[in-house]
């Protein structure tokens, strides 16, 4: 059955709403850039050389936050391999960085989450450590129950240990709960 009648379908090209430039190159390799996009705001991170850079834009590219290192939220001893999330279900926002043992005394992930939808505002800070294990090349979700997070492991930051699966208590972080825990389940090393 023909349920167009004979036209040729209509095809909604996408339109680009805004485009401005963004942090460029700290001369650290891999950059890892990495963005995330809310209601009013766009959040790009990018690897600097003590750690994980971050810059708040308005949506028409205005700066509200200036580019400024992790470390100015968390107080904590971040290395680099940002992600920026949005967590639509609860609008806020969600950055993270790993961290190394000699400025927070073991491996570890770093959580920056924002108390409201205004990520000019305060910050909720968790540190989750993996012990002696590195948790290199993380990628985060969101999800109603949990965030998640896999990440590659490297025994004493250098040799490859496996990957490990991770859920984080998204329900404590957003309220600021100190109390809050992760699971972590490490997958075996294949070659």
């Amino acid at each position: 059955k023909d349920y167009n009648n004979g036209q040729a379908p209509t095809i909604n090209a996408a339109t680009i709403g805004a485009n401005f430039n963004g942090m460029g190159y700290t001369a650290v390799n891999p950059p890892d850039p990495t963005l995330c996009v809310g209601p009013n705001h766009v959040i790009q991170m990018i690897n600097g050389n003590s750690g994980a850079y971050f810059k708040v834009y308005n949506k028409t590219g205005g700066q509200v936050v200036a580019q400024t290192f992790l470390d100015a939220i968390t107080g904590r001893g971040g290395l680099g391999d940002p992600i920026a999330l949005y967590d639509q279900l609860a609008d806020r926002y969600v950055l993270t960085e790993f961290a190394n043992t000699s400025e927070t005394g073991s491996e570890g992930l770093i959580f920056a989450v924002s108390q409201t939808n205004d990520p000019a505002g305060s910050w909720y800070v968790y540190f989750f450590s993996t012990g002696t294990s590195f948790p290199d090349y993380p990628k985060f979700s969101v999800w109603p129950d949990a965030y998640y997070a896999t990440t590659n492991d490297f025994a004493n930051a250098q040799s490859y240990s496996g990957s490990s699966v991770f859920a984080f208590d998204r329900a404590k972080m957003l309220v600021g709960n100190a109390t809050a825990t992760m699971q972590k389940v490490t997958l075996g090393t294949t070659n």
